[in-house]
C-alpha cells in the first residue's frame, strides 16, 4: 500500500499463441490418439517441478480413464528422469506417457492439450502457467503464492495443496476438464482477450 512502492508482473507476449494451430497434426506429432484426454506437464526434470507426483496423479486419471495420456516436456537426463522412468514403468502407465524432452513448440502443445498438471514444490510466477492462460488451456496447479496470483485472474487455473492425495487431483482435473474443455470453438481468441484484459499481458 505505499505508495512508493509498484509491483511490475513478468509479461508474457503472446504473439506465439495468434496463430491457430492443427491440434490434430500437433497430436500425430506427438505420436498420440487424435481422441485421447490429453495431460500436459511442462518443466526440467528436477525435484522442484515434482515428476514424480505428476505420474503419480496421472496414474489415478489414467485408471478411470484408459484413453488419457500424459506428455512430459522439458530437458530430462541424469538420475532425475532415470527416476520418473522408473516410476512410469512401476505404475503401470508406460504406454500413456510420452517423454517429449526439451522442445521449442510450447506454445502449439498447449493449445493441443486438454489440461496442463502442474504441482510444483516452488515456484516464483510461473511462465508456463501463463502461457497456459494465453492459450485457453485449463490448469491443475499446487497452491503456491506464484500460481495462486494467476488463478486470482483467471478461472481455469486451480490450486491444491499438495497435501491433498492424488485421487483428489485426478477428481478437480476431471472437473476442470469438464468446465473448460480444450476443443471449444473460439477458445483461442477468448482466451487472449482475456489475457489481454490481465495484468500479466506484456
Amino acid at each position: 500500500r505505499d505508495p512508493r512502492c509498484q509491483v511490475v508482473p513478468n509479461g508474457l507476449d503472446v504473439t506465439a499463441f495468434q496463430a491457430a494451430i492443427d491440434r490434430e497434426a500437433v497430436r500425430r506429432q506427438l505420436g498420440l490418439p487424435p481422441a485421447c484426454t490429453c495431460y500436459l506437464h511442462v518443466g526440467r526434470m528436477i525435484e522442484d517441478k515434482n515428476h514424480l507426483r505428476v505420474v503419480s496423479i496421472f496414474a489415478q486419471a489414467w485408471r478411470r480413464n484408459p484413453s488419457a495420456r500424459l506428455v512430459l516436456v522439458g530437458k530430462g537426463g541424469g538420475p532425475g528422469e532415470d527416476a520418473v522412468r522408473q516410476a512410469v514403468e512401476a505404475l503401470g502407465i508406460a504406454g500413456a506417457v510420452t517423454f517429449g524432452g526439451e522442445r521449442d513448440d510450447v506454445p502449439r502443445l498447449l493449445q493441443a492439450a486438454d489440461l496442463l498438471l502442474f504441482p510444483s514444490r516452488r515456484e516464483g510466477l510461473p511462465g508456463v502457467v501463463l502461457e497456459a492462460c494465453a492459450a485457453g488451456l485449463p490448469v491443475l496447479a499446487s497452491d503456491l503464492p506464484g500460481t495462486s496470483e494467476i488463478a486470482a485472474h483467471f478461472p481455469a487455473v486451480r490450486c491444491l495443496s499438495l497435501d491433498a492425495p492424488d485421487d483428489c487431483w485426478s477428481r478437480a482435473a476431471e472437473q476442470l476438464l469438464s468446465a473448460y474443455g480444450s476443443d471449444v470453438p473460439g477458445r483461442g481468441p477468448a482466451a487472449l482477450e482475456a489475457f489481454a484484459a490481465s495484468p500479466f499481458s506484456l
